[in-house]
């Protein structure tokens, strides 16, 4: 099914209060850095919103579920203030700081998505201004298929899950993608056919991220293909025979 192009996704849904404006995940991120407090915030407002938005856009059972672990979050960091307790829920704090992390890592991931969309119209831009030379410039089905929003929410979706009971490791270290490039077609010389959960494990998002762009590559110069059964279930690298 084809998605509305103006719907935001349920990363970007965007919220208007008094003291506010933006995504839930930045206020949530604010008031725990102690940037916004949270006995301004009006939660009511929030919900409202966020049911006009549900009746325009019918998000769907993971953007629901997420809306309501961040107003639950909210919630229990607002009661908290309000009767300046300093009894602390350990479930909910522990969610709290796995949902920050989580962020964390949307964050390098909307980076990347920002200078790969870049990089992309400088090459569009290249092979333009180069008409007068024969030159065919091919992308495989599944790059066309995709936006680069849509893959980069795949990896974001995998990272995630694959550290939910971990501690994510954001670093700041370079990750080579052309190492990683690599590594899959050594990989792909002893197997054809490879998850992308198989190659890209690990608690590094800049691993993962470096792992994605590799295989992207490889797609798009037909050096392999993908296959997945539906839309962000596991994906699968083929070699291209």
């Amino acid at each position: 099914m084809l998605k509305n192009p103006d719907q935001p996704t349920d990363l970007d849904i965007t919220f208007k209060l008094d003291e506010f404006e933006g995504p839930i995940g930045l206020l949530l991120t604010l008031i725990t850095q102690n940037k916004l407090d949270i006995t301004r915030i009006s939660l009511i407002k929030i919900v409202d919103q966020f049911m006009e938005y549900s009746k325009k856009y019918k998000p769907d059972l993971v953007t629901l579920t997420e809306f309501l672990r961040v107003a639950t979050i909210l919630l229990y960091l607002k009661t908290k203030a309000i009767i300046g307790s300093n009894e602390e829920n350990e479930e909910i704090e522990n969610e709290t700081e796995e949902l920050l992390s989580q962020l964390e890592v949307i964050k390098e991931f909307r980076e990347l998505r920002d200078i790969l969309k870049e990089k992309m119209l400088k090459r569009r831009r290249f092979v333009s201004k180069m008409g007068g030379i024969n030159i065919k410039y091919k992308e495989s089905d599944i790059l066309k298929k995709y936006d680069v929003d849509d893959v980069l929410r795949i990896a974001v979706k995998y990272f995630i899950n694959i550290n939910r009971n971990n501690k994510i490791a954001v670093k700041r270290d370079e990750v080579s993608v052309g190492e990683k490039i690599e590594e899959l077609k050594k990989i792909l010389t002893i197997t054809p056919v490879i998850s992308f959960s198989e190659i890209a494990f690990s608690r590094d998002v800049h691993s993962v991220i470096a792992s994605f762009m590799a295989i992207l590559e490889t797609t798009r110069i037909e050096m392999t293909k993908l296959k997945q059964e539906k839309n962000f279930d596991e994906i699968f690298i083929i070699k291209n025979l």
